[in-house]
Parts: C-alpha cells; structure tokens; sequence
C-alpha cells in the first residue's frame, strides 16, 4: 500500500483493491472510492470529482467494507478515529489529540498515521506498538522529538506492505 500526504493535510491510502483519502482539501481533484474525515464537524465542501467518483463519504462513527478494505470509525468528542485493514495490514489513522483521549482504548497496530496537530505524550503513540508511525501535522517535529528522535526521515509518500513491516518501529515524517 502507499501512503501519501497531498496539499495540506490531505492523505492518501492507496491499496491495491482500492483508495481512500482523509481530510481532502477542497482543491484535491482525483478519483476516490472512499473519502473519509476526521471530524465529525468538518464541512463536506469536496471537489465534483471526488464527490462523483467516491463510493462513500464518511463524517461519523461505524464500521463499513470498501472493496475489501474493512473500516471501523471511533468518535471522540467531535473527532474520529479510523481503525482499517488493508492488504493485511492493521493501520490506524488519527489526530494526535485523539490519540490522548484513546489511550489504553484501541487495540495494538501495525501503521500508524498521526496528524499532529497538538503534542501527545510518546505513551499514547508507544501504547499501540506500531511498526510503522507516520507523523504529519503542525506539531509533528513535537512528537518525533518525543519519541526519542532529533531527525528522521522525510517523505510525501511511503510504500509498505504487511510482510515487510520493520522489526523495530520506525518513524517517518510525511511532509
């Protein structure tokens, strides 16, 4: 699978049975079988293209299949927190303040994608054992630091597949 940051903090996830995208920004203008948000508040203001082309918007808690891509959306507050399986992984997407308020809630993950728009303490990423944590966000050097890295890699786009995940974590900055 590929992981993707695009303009802003729009990611993409592309699978080979299919694409998600998060938080699109309203210049995005591609193909999506799924758009998903990680706010329940946010304004569904999307291109045509990915409206028309999207299976599924998402905005609010559940659990849904998408070509084979299975999604569970958790709600804190007025925020979600999207457990996925693709292509075998178990991948976790959220915002790093609410991963604060989830922690000790969710199970162990493989990936991990951290928007971080506040610091989080390093227990609320360590607690779910990712062998993968993609950081993107305001306050992502935050959180590198946090966890124990003055530098990292740094990348727009990251392939990984359930059968080369490392031993040891390891952090990417998606910028």
């Amino acid at each position: 699978m590929e992981i993707a940051l695009l303009e802003g903090n729009t990611i993409r996830i592309k699978g080979k049975s299919g694409t998600l995208i998060f938080d699109p920004s309203k210049n995005i203008k591609m193909t999506a079988d799924a758009v998903l948000f990680l706010t329940t508040s946010a304004s569904i203001n999307i291109s045509k293209e990915l409206r028309e082309s999207s299976r599924v918007i998402i905005n609010g808690p559940g659990e849904y299949e998408i070509g084979g891509m299975k999604i569970a959306a958790f709600k804190y507050e007025n925020e979600l927190l999207y457990s996925l399986i693709i292509e075998g992984a178990d991948v976790l997407i959220a915002k790093s303040n609410v991963l604060e308020r989830a922690h000790g809630k969710q199970k162990d993950t493989e990936i991990l994608i951290c928007n971080a728009d506040a610091v989080a303490g390093p227990s609320s990423i360590l607690s779910l054992s990712p062998r993968v944590a993609l950081v993107y966000g305001d306050k992502s050097m935050d959180i590198i630091k946090g966890l124990g890295k003055e530098s990292t890699s740094k990348t727009t786009k990251y392939t990984i597949s359930a059968d080369k995940l490392p031993a040891e974590m390891e952090i990417v900055l998606l910028g």
